[in-house]
């Protein structure tokens, strides 16, 4: 086995009679750690250890859609859940990654999205959206006396993603949120969407813009003529001021998470992990002419 068990995993997979060959883990994250699972029979499973919380409503009603429309996912096939510990195992899906898109494939991508994100009436919890998690931090961050991180640089950011003046927060969706490379998975023209713990309640732009952050900016390299295709399908007259609000906000979104976590020593911005993404990369990414809607279509 290629991997030291945790002694919780190594519990859970006992109580579940899961007999193992190989184990390794494939992802070391903020939010979950996640395992590759082989057992004596050759049967191949994804573990996940969560170690924060998610939206398991958000979840579970997504999942069960994508499922309703047709759409290969994972299955939950053992799970464990108490007060401080939320693991979950899922059947292992046999599709590939494709990291070059064609026009073809953008189009899938949206008819993936427009199947699966659920329209919600005014019957919905404020507190699941994700303005509420992004005000949440901000009033985390203003709580501090003082700053690790340089202080007129979080001004800045806040005073930016006030002055936002995001209108559409009532024609909201429980959404995927993170459309990627990674979560999306390809058999020719078939698609599986797999990782849905950032389903959340937010404007569908929210949806397209994450998608066209993580599809068209690849380690630090904007591709223009994919975003230029993607923005062809998604932006009409009515919704291109939406649609910029929203890449503006994302990308706040994660400077204002970013640093929040940083200055609660949950992370080290100034580590090896984060500097892979690293939060000088997405305050660049405000300035940046080839963000603006209007230059690129």
């Amino acid at each position: 086995m290629s991997s030291i068990i945790p002694t919780k995993i190594k519990y859970f997979l006992d109580a579940n009679n899961i007999q193992l060959k190989k184990i390794k883990k494939v992802k070391n994250g903020i939010s979950n750690n996640v395992y590759f699972i082989k057992t004596i029979n050759n049967d191949n499973f994804i573990l996940k250890d969560y170690i924060s919380s998610y939206n398991k409503t958000c979840k579970e009603k997504l999942l069960d859609n994508s499922r309703k429309k047709g759409i290969p996912t994972l299955n939950i096939v053992c799970e464990y859940h108490d007060d401080n510990c939320d693991i979950e195992m899922y059947n292992y899906i046999h599709y590939i990654k494709i990291h070059q898109l064609k026009e073809k494939n953008i189009d899938l991508l949206i008819n993936l999205i427009n199947k699966i994100d659920i329209p919600l009436n005014s019957s919905f919890n404020y507190q699941d959206t994700i303005f509420q998690k992004v005000d949440n931090y901000l009033t985390k961050l203003e709580k501090l006396n003082k700053y690790k991180f340089d202080k007129a640089l979080i001004e800045d950011i806040i005073n930016r993603y006030k002055r936002l003046n995001i209108t559409n927060k009532n024609n909201l969706y429980i959404i995927h949120g993170d459309i990627s490379f990674t979560n999306v998975l390809w058999q020719k023209n078939n698609i599986a969407l797999i990782d849905f713990d950032e389903s959340i309640i937010a404007p569908k732009e929210y949806e397209y813009v994450s998608m066209l952050i993580k599809y068209c900016f690849r380690k630090g390299n904007f591709n223009k003529k994919l975003a230029k295709i993607f923005l062809k399908k998604i932006v009409n007259s009515s919704n291109i001021e939406n649609i910029q609000k929203m890449l503006d906000f994302y990308i706040l979104k994660v400077l204002i998470e970013k640093i929040c976590l940083y200055e609660y020593e949950i992370i080290d911005l100034y580590d090896k992990k984060q500097q892979t993404d690293s939060w000088l990369y997405w305050y660049k990414l405000l300035n940046d002419s080839n963000l603006k809607i209007k230059n690129l279509i």
